[in-house]
């Protein structure tokens, strides 16, 4: 199964016109195989009317790094959320796997939230194989009923991130947890037979 990156940070100036070429080449240097998205929705609005040559721009730049480009059909298979956590989660994921073509691969943990008359606990964002999804069983059935079967890819997206450690900004602890989940995602997939 390919590996890839949704929603990874763009550094500041680089401008919306070229941040899905940015994330190409950070997907090529990462060593994954795939950018989930929609390339028209990263285009600038203002020079729409180029859409055919910027596409092919990306297209190109695609080929030439061998990363692809998993468009939005359908919606990805995004099942973080509240039900995350809970034990219906793979029922739904079983209830839904059919109609996925791509993924969002995201994990989530339950920390203590201690902010007075607030609900005492918070679901937060973790790299995944951290958390309470069970990633193994999401893959295994992705490969038993989405339409694409071992061909799915598994695009990682860090969703909801804790606040950043001390001496780490944001982006850079988003980028840490992408790299921790791709780094397990290569170790689980050949323990799952799909290497």
């Amino acid at each position: 199964m390919k590996i890839g990156i949704a929603g990874y940070p763009v550094p500041p100036g680089v401008d919306r016109s070229t941040a899905l070429e940015w994330t190409i080449r950070e997907a090529k240097r990462l060593g994954v195989d795939d950018v989930g998205g929609d390339p028209r929705a990263l285009l600038d609005p203002a020079t729409r009317h180029d859409d055919a040559d910027q596409l092919r721009r990306l297209h190109d730049l695609a080929d030439s790094t061998g990363v692809e480009i998993e468009p939005y059909v359908r919606g990805p298979f995004d099942l973080v959320g509240p039900d995350a956590a809970a034990a219906r989660a793979a029922t739904i994921e079983r209830a839904l796997a059919h109609l996925a073509v791509t993924t969002h691969l995201k994990d989530m943990r339950v920390v203590q939230h201690g902010d007075p008359g607030q609900v005492p606990f918070l679901p937060v964002g973790c790299a995944l194989g951290e958390g309470l999804v069970d990633v193994p069983g999401t893959i295994r059935t992705l490969v038993a009923d989405a339409p694409r079967g071992r061909q799915t890819p598994l695009i990682v997206e860090t969703g909801w991130p804790p606040a950043a450690a001390p001496g780490e900004d944001g982006p850079e602890a988003r980028r840490r947890m992408f790299a921790e989940s791709i780094a397990y995602l290569r170790r689980l997939l050949p323990e799952l037979g799909l290497a």
